[in-house]
């Protein structure tokens, strides 16, 4: 049932494409400059590391997207070394609460999480929720199409289990 990306509400993410891969010691350079940051970093990391080696992904040279089934609660992250086409399940985690129904967001301020294909740019770890957030790029161009008025541009991955349109992780 989850290929079917209409029928259940789904949403891909590409996480930090092309400036991630050019540029990733300084992606990682400012990320590491935020004490939240590095105190997780730190805590999590070689156990992290060591779970993507027992998955045959190097720490050092990979690329991930997450798929999100609103019906479901889940979230599935997908990774893959560079340069290797297929990409393997990693780990599947459960969304905490979701809003609206299945369908787009057509209206601000409507509760829906919306449905297609985005990347996050941008990586918040001084925002108000308690685990650090990561924004998506909706509106995409076919949310703008399909949308009853002009949409807000804030949808966020983060981990208080509030929501009213955002990805919430349990």
């Amino acid at each position: 049932m989850k290929n079917i990306l209409t029928c259940t509400g789904g949403i891909l993410l590409t996480v930090f494409p092309a400036i991630c891969q050019q540029k990733k010691s300084v992606f990682k350079q400012m990320q590491m400059s935020n004490p939240v940051v590095k105190q997780i970093y730190s805590k999590h990391w070689n156990i992290l590391s060591d779970s993507m080696r027992v998955h045959k992904i190097s720490p050092d040279s990979f690329t991930m997207y997450l798929r999100v089934f609103k019906y479901e609660k889940e979230l599935e992250i997908w990774m893959k070394n560079n340069g290797e086409v297929r990409y393997q399940l990693f780990q599947t985690m459960y969304l905490c609460a979701v809003s609206g129904n299945l369908g787009p967001k057509k209206y601000n301020n409507d509760g829906q999480i919306p449905e297609g294909f985005y990347e996050i740019t941008h990586f918040n770890p001084k925002d108000k929720y308690k685990y650090l957030a990561l924004k998506i790029n909706f509106p995409n161009a076919v949310d703008r199409e399909i949308a009853e008025e002009p949409l807000a541009t804030t949808i966020f991955i983060h981990g208080t289990c509030e929501t009213t349109g955002d990805i919430v992780l349990d």
